[in-house]
């Protein structure tokens, strides 16, 4: 796991085994001790006109593009039906290149498009992902998450 020098893991003590890579989880009940929880993080985002797509991806996904690698990618995918395979084989591809001696982690994908057709998006994302910021999502304010 020299390849994850910053990734936090949550490791049980005395065991042999690689630490798990996240700090909430439904499962992994023999964590529960050493600090994994299972209540979950939640953003939302008020969906306008202008949204397309919302993609819904596990960390291996996550772990080797960016929120603008894939919103780029997805949005350039002329058949729909498509998008989410070459998602998961770029994702798949990145791993192997990023981190030759190690297993690549599960790349799984779903991609949830508003509008029946897309908006002629290219020249537009151009422009406005030329100065993009991470979007900013906000915690729930439920009192349970908070």
């Amino acid at each position: 796991m020299d390849h994850e020098r910053n990734v936090y893991r949550v490791w049980m003590p005395d065991e042999d085994r690689p630490g798990l890579a996240m700090s909430r989880s439904f499962g992994d009940f023999c964590l529960k001790d050493y600090g994994l929880i299972s209540v979950p993080e939640i953003y939302y985002h008020k969906l306008t006109e202008e949204d397309e797509f919302v993609v819904l991806a596990t960390d291996g996904i996550w772990d080797v593009l960016t929120n603008i690698e894939v919103v780029r990618l997805v949005a350039s995918v002329r058949r729909r039906n498509l998008a989410a395979r070459i998602l998961v084989a770029r994702a798949v591809e990145t791993w192997r290149y990023k981190y030759p001696a190690a297993k690549t982690d599960d790349c799984t994908v779903i991609i949830l498009y508003f509008k029946k057709t897309a908006i002629i998006y290219k020249t537009r994302l151009r422009k406005e992902t030329s100065h993009f910021e991470e979007p900013r999502a906000r915690k729930h304010d439920h009192p349970e998450y908070n």
